[in-house]
């Protein structure tokens, strides 16, 4: 019995996929193998992202795990070897690589973007030693860079973020043409919707129908990060917002292609939501002086609920994060603020020098 699958004698990802790829003539610009049929190590990849989906991962979860395989993968073939070469030296030396390794842009990988690949690879070391390619995962106890929690900077502050949704509200401003005031009004529907959840973009585009339940005042986060389900809490102003949408004005402003994803809330997928949403935030935030993202949202709402005395642990809740580091990052906050607040409050923080009061 194989545990982690639950199957009897099944090993996920055949033996004959380990083979050395290094007879092939290869194209990593178009991504085919000279001759017809998959890209390299594409079915590798394949038995890995199924082996994940046996885990619990799910959705994007699943996609986001492709490329960082196929890079360690693509590395393993440059170097002469093959997944099954993978020993404890031959991990220091992918992580050497990724240390030393550029952008297109000539700059070294973030120590946040080395973190990750490294995380991925110990992952792909986990399949591999379930499917029996390896003894061990030679990735488990290699040393991962420390990624240091950095202070949030350009965050909206509550005024700010007024005057930005006050805008987005005015969707009549763009003119006589009924489809311009249609995109910005689905900006202003998505806008609230992300300020009073603090569902990334990604999130949002996955919503369906039946996640939404505007009686209770709840969405139902199927597809979160790393495949992760969750519950995220509508604020009563944007429930009503999304009352109106999805009652009165969705079947108004949705565009022919757009219904062809008829169950999907916002009619589109990631990355063509997300583009035009980024779009709409950054006409309309210059407009009110207010530089924002369909991220920033989320930023904003942890640390304007940390200003107003919301309990940290309800912030973690509330924006589902796993991990109590990540929400402690909005304690983290600049410098002159804490020096307003040392001027204001200490009780010395206000006297003139030389008079005592």
């Amino acid at each position: 019995m194989n545990v982690k699958t639950g199957q009897t004698g099944r090993k996920l990802g055949a033996p004959s996929l380990v083979a050395s790829n290094a007879s092939r003539t290869t194209n990593y610009q178009t991504g085919r193998v000279p001759g017809g049929g998959k890209a390299p190590f594409a079915e590798m990849v394949e038995a890995y992202m199924a082996w994940a989906v046996l885990w619990g991962a799910r959705g994007q979860g699943v996609r986001d795990l492709r490329s960082p395989a196929m890079r360690l993968l693509r590395w393993l073939e440059g170097q002469g070897l093959t997944v099954a070469d993978l020993d404890r030296r031959v991990a220091r030396s992918y992580r050497a690589s990724l240390v030393e390794a550029t952008t297109e842009t000539t700059s070294t990988l973030s120590l946040r973007t080395v973190s990750g690949y490294l995380q991925a690879a110990r992952r792909v070391g986990s399949w591999l030693v379930d499917t029996g390619v390896i003894p061990s995962n030679p990735f488990v106890k290699l040393k991962t860079p420390r990624v240091p929690k950095t202070v949030l900077r350009q965050v909206p502050k509550e005024a700010q973020m007024g005057r930005l949704l006050e805008a987005l509200e005015s969707w009549e401003s763009e003119g006589s043409d009924p489809r311009r005031q249609g995109r910005r009004y689905l900006a202003h529907v998505m806008a609230e919707l992300q300020y009073a959840t603090g569902l990334r973009i990604c999130e949002v585009a996955a919503l369906e129908m039946s996640d939404i339940d505007l009686e209770k005042r709840l969405v139902t986060v199927r597809d979160g990060k790393a495949g992760r389900s969750r519950y995220a809490w509508l604020t009563e102003y944007a429930a009503g917002v999304l009352e109106v949408y999805l009652t009165q004005m969705r079947p108004l402003v949705l565009t022919a292609k757009q219904g062809h994803n008829s169950h999907l809330v916002f009619g589109a997928a990631h990355g063509s939501l997300g583009r035009v949403q980024n779009r709409w935030l950054e006409k309309v935030g210059q407009e009110v002086g207010v530089g924002i993202t369909s991220h920033s949202f989320r930023h904003a709402l942890g640390y304007h609920l940390l200003r107003s005395g919301c309990p940290l642990r309800h912030i973690q809740e509330i924006l589902g994060h796993a991990n109590i580091k990540d929400t402690e990052v909005y304690t983290k906050v600049d410098v002159p603020e804490v020096q307003q607040v040392i001027d204001t409050c200490h009780p010395r923080g206000i006297m003139s020098l030389g008079h005592g009061t």
